[in-house]
């Protein structure tokens, strides 16, 4: 009895081995593969030749069935019933498809794959392989990929609000390198950027105020008259005063510097650029000096004074139209004489041209009372000759001087 048991069990062992192989047959196939091929073999000599038709895939009947009498017709049934258990063909077929690989790509397009097996049913024997490949690829995951906007270079800073004393200054920047797409984020943080500048100490402000003439030639440009502001202790850094300068308009400009140069007493002009410019007065800080013209690479120094404390003489003259009446624009030294005194010498500079109207506006801290006299020095080469002189208004007359001449003019009223 106890050995009768041991062989049940050991029977019941094999055949689990056989049931659950890894071999040609399914899961429900109980032969090994050398079994399975040997009955493979009985079906192929004692049903497929003898004319046995089957539903077994891809196996042809070979010879006339009525060789197979009911007992041989049953048995092929008992072999083909075993085979289909077994999952087995005389030629291959494939199963389905497996799962789609993972794309390589997660956009822009990548790859991904399947797979399938020649086991629907496993080609037996010398059967015929599947027809077709196991392997299938195709595209996937198509779509634009999306891009996060990067910020892009800072321009350049912009100008100072202040020149000193601490200004704000800003600068800009893109997001577009790259610009954000098909959904990217936008760039984080500032476009805009600011900051302090100019912050050392602004010094003495300068205001310089002007108006221009009304001659042809009168009209300067907007930039290129280089002011330095003399003191008693000194004198500032030039600075280009940049204004109008139309015919007959008031400009001015105003700049800073720290030299401390005490009580101001005269401005420096100097032309760098290529325009001549007239003035009928300019200001510094109040303080007055008087008329002007600055040729091309021209430089002037003039005196400022106070109107409470100076007196102001206005020349104005008509030049001759005589072949050689012409004059220089400067080195014509005016002095004022009156009944209480006379005024410091003082250069008039003015155009002088064939029958032109001139003049120029001096001041002095002399006030000379009545004026009964005008000093005229010529300091030049050229002749000039003038049809009629005024000084504040009153009439001189006629005149004439040379080089190295002095001519005294009376009042004539």
């Amino acid at each position: 009895m106890i050995y009768k048991k041991l062989l049940l069990v050991t029977a019941t062992i094999q055949l689990l081995e056989l049931c659950y192989s890894d071999g040609l047959g399914g899961a429900y196939c109980k032969f090994s593969d050398i079994k399975l091929i040997a009955l493979f073999k009985q079906f192929e000599g004692r049903c497929l030749m003898q004319g046995y038709e089957t539903t077994l895939s891809g196996c042809r009947s070979q010879g006339d069935s009525t060789q197979l009498d009911e007992q041989g017709i049953q048995k092929c049934e008992k072999f083909e019933r075993q085979l289909e258990r077994c999952e087995v063909g005389c030629e291959g077929g494939w199963g389905d498809w497996g799962d789609w690989s993972s794309c390589s790509g997660m956009c822009g397009g990548g790859q991904r794959s399947r797979k399938r097996s020649c086991d629907n049913p496993t080609p037996i024997y010398d059967g015929k392989d599947c027809d077709g490949e196991n392997v299938q690829t195709e595209q996937c995951n198509t779509h634009a990929c999306s891009v996060d906007g990067g910020w892009g270079s800072w321009s350049s800073w912009s100008s100072c609000s202040e020149n000193c004393g601490g200004g704000q200054r800003s600068r800009k920047r893109s997001c577009d390198s790259p610009r954000p797409a098909n959904g990217g984020k936008q760039c984080s943080g500032d476009n805009v950027q600011t900051g302090q500048c100019n912050t050392q100490t602004c010094g003495v402000k300068y205001t310089i105020a002007h108006k221009t003439g009304n001659g042809a030639t009168d009209t300067g440009g907007y930039a290129g008259y280089m002011f330095t502001i003399i003191g008693t202790r000194g004198e500032t850094s030039s600075h280009d005063c940049q204004a109008r300068r139309y015919k007959t308009v008031i400009g001015g400009c105003t700049f800073y510097d720290t030299a401390g140069i005490g009580e101001i007493k005269a401005v420096k002009i100097h032309n760098a650029g290529d325009r001549y410019w007239r003035f009928e007065w300019l200001t510094v800080n109040g303080l007055q000096a008087g008329t002007q013209g600055l040729h091309r690479g021209g430089t002037e120094v003039l005196p400022l004074h106070n109107d409470r404390d100076s007196h102001r003489y206005d020349i104005a003259f008509k030049t001759g139209s005589g072949a050689t009446d012409r004059g220089q624009y400067k080195g014509y030294i005016f002095t004022i004489i009156g009944t209480k005194g006379r005024t410091t010498p003082h250069e008039c500079t003015s155009n002088r041209d064939h029958g032109t109207l001139g003049g120029c506006t001096i001041y002095d801290n002399v006030d000379v009372g009545k004026i009964t006299q005008v000093k005229i020095q010529s300091a030049n080469a050229q002749y000039w000759s003038f049809e009629w002189l005024t000084v504040n208004g009153d009439r001189f007359g006629r005149g004439a001087v040379w080089r190295g001449g002095t001519k005294y003019i009376s009042s004539s009223t």
